[in-house]
């Protein structure tokens, strides 16, 4: 007898004791209500059981996910971070394709997300080569400014002071 019915005794056999002073309708009704939910009980285990043992009937697994396709809702995903792209970054967003898509439907989705990280990356790299242009023209700006700085200080080091 497995542990989840013991309790389930206990408490029939309590409520039975309780309303067997009452009169004979209350008995039947709840002797008919254990009845029922000791019946549901069973079933409930028995299909586990199959299941655990034999697995899960096809079928049953093709309508699930027809089920839960046409049950689910759409997928909305937010982004917390508005901060940290505006500051320097970017967002990428992948949509996968469910176990319940054929296998044609899924090809062309890894194919269409293959051409769209090919396109990033070419994107990525063109904003990559102007971004370096950039720091390298102002890299050489700076170093024009330190070296006429440099002059600067120079000429003024070779002057002999003037005294007052």
């Amino acid at each position: 007898m497995p542990r989840w019915y013991r309790p389930l005794r206990r408490a029939r056999a309590v409520a039975l004791a309780n309303v067997a002073n009452v009169g004979c309708a209350r008995p039947t009704i709840a002797g008919g209500v254990f009845e029922v939910a000791g019946f549901a009980l069973v079933a409930y285990e028995l299909a586990r059981i199959q299941r655990r043992e034999f697995g899960e009937p096809e079928f049953l697994k093709r309508l699930r996910l027809r089920l839960r396709r046409l049950l689910r809702r759409p997928v909305m995903h937010t982004a917390e971070a508005a901060g940290a792209i505006a500051v320097g970054g970017s967002v990428r967003a992948t949509v996968r394709q469910g176990p319940g898509k054929t296998l044609d439907e899924r090809v062309e989705a890894l194919e269409e997300n293959i051409r769209r990280f090919e396109t990033e990356v070419d994107q990525d790299r063109v904003r990559l080569a102007s971004e370096i242009e950039e720091v390298r023209a102002k890299l050489a700006a700076m170093r024009s400014e330190l070296a006429q700085e440099h002059q600067k200080e120079r000429r003024s080091a070779r002057r002999p002071c003037e005294l007052r």
